[in-house]
């Protein structure tokens, strides 16, 4: 009589499982690819076709400077970009205000200048616009209000205010430029799609222009305004209005500013030639002798991500890594105390680069340990019991005599936990528990439990298979788990 009781297989296979991982991914690119291509029409204009819905944006973006500025390809970039924009965002009137679509029209190419070298023009986190038809009361300031970027999601304009910075395009104010600026910068703190150069660049920016904001604040600016003066926010507002309404001059008068502002933006007003676009060598030539120069290359910065990369690889730690090892641990004679040593130098060995570990955004001792204890530790021990598991010297059998027992049903088996007489070193509860699927007037005492063991290149057991010897002669084997 043989009877044999395979483990459960707690995994698929790891065929299955990466190619389960890959149409993951590419299910997840899909969706968001689609999604970035998707034109939604603006309620403002109902029962138009593509086509037309395109023609009646070009019609109006051609009173527009900037747009009449561009080359045709440029013309086609920022006419798709508006149509996107405004398909994606809800504008209302407001106090009775009636929408026109020269006012859809008009904002959103505001929001796509400020953003026209960026690969984010969309400022997802803004969901509405509500336009007045002139200042307003705003309850929460308890003031006036020409225009307001809520961390709601909301952008509010004086439609007569916004107009005007329009329609007089050298004084250096311009309502639409300043609070699409705001949004842009609530963007990074509060929503999800910032710009990945905006993100990596704007703390750089700022800590180039801060001499000029500590002069604007204390009274000594000489050329911006001085409500750029009030706080940072603000202060890059002015900064975003002066830029595309005065360039020439800010580019004299501060030019480590504006220099380092085409580099953030990805856009030079001054380029008029060459679609404004942000040239290294043209910036230079023009503003020589700069106190801080321009890098040649944007490092990574992390501070406003919503979602850090080490996060992955911590949820990863615990969700898939962590089941592992306790798969893995049901095969491998393996200690609580065998895994302190390796777990404890893989995170000494994280921690010891902690210089390194702040510039990639983990600057947090709790984020960091977190991260070298599950991210790191829990990975690499997983992969230790796998190598262990699957490379190994030869089998042998190893016996144990069985000095006692105890059982106990659960459901319509019988759980049985051998206490064994150890001529190997092995006796972890684990091994000595076997889950027997018999009636209880079947079970009979086991004598002898045979193991076939072997030694891994970690230098930890293996456990193939266990053997009871129930009678002298008949046998019950119980087979190790594969990974």
């Amino acid at each position: 009589m043989l009877l044999v009781v395979h483990m459960p297989t707690i995994f698929p296979s790891t065929t299955d499982l990466l190619l389960g991982l890959v149409m993951v991914v590419i299910l997840f690119r899909l969706i968001f690819a689609i999604r970035k291509y998707v034109i939604r029409k603006p309620l403002l204009f109902p029962g138009l076709g593509k086509e037309d819905l395109i023609a009646k944006f070009r019609e109006y973006l051609d009173k527009n400077t900037f747009y009449n500025s561009l080359d045709e390809p440029g013309k086609l970039k920022m006419l798709q970009r508006c149509v996107r924009f405004a398909g994606q965002k809800r504008f209302i009137g407001s106090k009775g205000f009636v929408v026109t679509g020269e006012m859809v029209v008009a904002i959103s190419a505001t929001a796509v200048r400020l953003t026209f070298g960026l690969d984010r023009y969309d400022l997802p986190h803004y969901h509405t616009i509500r336009i007045f038809p002139k200042s307003f009361f705003s309850p929460f300031h308890k003031r006036e209000l020409k225009g307001g970027a809520s961390t709601k999601g909301v952008l509010f304009f004086s439609w007569a205010d916004f107009i005007q910075g329009d329609l007089i395009e050298n004084d250096r104010i311009n309502l639409g430029l300043h609070e699409m600026a705001h949004a842009l910068r609530i963007e990074l703190r509060f929503g999800s799609g910032a710009d990945r150069r905006v993100a990596d660049y704007f703390d750089s920016w700022f800590r180039v222009a801060f001499d000029e904001f500590k002069k604007l604040r204390e009274g000594d600016g000489k050329y911006l305004r001085e409500y750029g003066g009030t706080n940072p926010e603000e202060f890059f507002a002015v900064c975003v209005e002066h830029f595309f309404e005065d360039a020439e001059s800010f580019s004299k008068e501060l030019p480590d500013v504006y220099a380092h502002l085409c580099l953030l933006l990805n856009l030079d007003p001054l380029n008029i030639e060459n679609n404004f676009v942000f040239d290294r060598n043209t910036v230079h030539s023009r503003t020589p002798g700069l106190e801080h120069e321009l890098p040649d290359r944007i490092q990574r910065s992390y501070r406003y991500d919503a979602w850090h990369w080490s996060f992955n690889l911590i949820i990863a730690g615990f969700f898939v890594f962590l089941p592992i090892i306790f798969y893995c641990s049901s095969t491998v004679a393996i200690r609580f105390t065998d895994v302190i040593l390796p777990v404890s130098l893989l995170i000494m060995l994280v921690v010891s680069f902690r210089s390194f570990w702040f510039n990639k955004g983990i600057q947090l001792y709790r984020h960091l340990f977190m991260f070298a204890l599950v991210g790191i530790s829990f990975p690499g021990l997983a992969t230790m019991l796998i190598i262990n598991m699957n490379f190994h010297g030869s089998t042998h059998l190893e016996y144990y005599t069985i000095t006692d027992y105890g059982a106990r049903t659960v459901g319509e088996k019988i759980r049985v936990v051998y206490s064994i007489a150890p001529n190997g070193g092995i006796d972890m509860k684990r091994f000595r528990q076997v889950d027997l699927t018999i009636v209880q007037s079947g079970f009979v005492e086991a004598q002898q439990m045979i193991m076939e063991t072997s030694t891994g290149v970690m230098g930890w057991k293996n456990i193939h298979q266990r053997t009871l010897v129930l009678d002298g002669y008949h046998t019950l084997q119980v087979n190790r788990p594969e990974l």
